[in-house]
């Protein structure tokens, strides 16, 4: 730096400031990724629990068997015209 004189050492001095700046940015992007992840893996617990145990208790379905087939639907037109 010091074999650099005036308007270059300014412009240097600029530029570390921008980069210095752009990895602060950096880091606190990161430290908030890190926290979306988190709360993805805690709903994603919450979730497996909610199935495990609220939906089975309430619809009485143990993942033993298959669940019953759905009804066919009727594509004809209705006669109630």
């Amino acid at each position: 730096r010091e074999l650099v004189g005036g308007v270059k050492r300014r412009d240097l001095a600029q530029v570390e400031i921008t980069v210095g700046a752009l990895a602060q940015h950096l880091e606190n992007l990161d430290q908030q990724f890190t926290y979306i992840e988190k709360e993805i893996r805690d709903v994603t617990h919450m979730t497996a629990d909610f199935v495990q145990n609220t939906v089975r208790a309430l619809t009485g379905f143990d993942g033993n068997r298959k669940a019953p087939p759905k009804p066919r639907r009727d594509n004809s037109p209705s006669n109630t015209g």
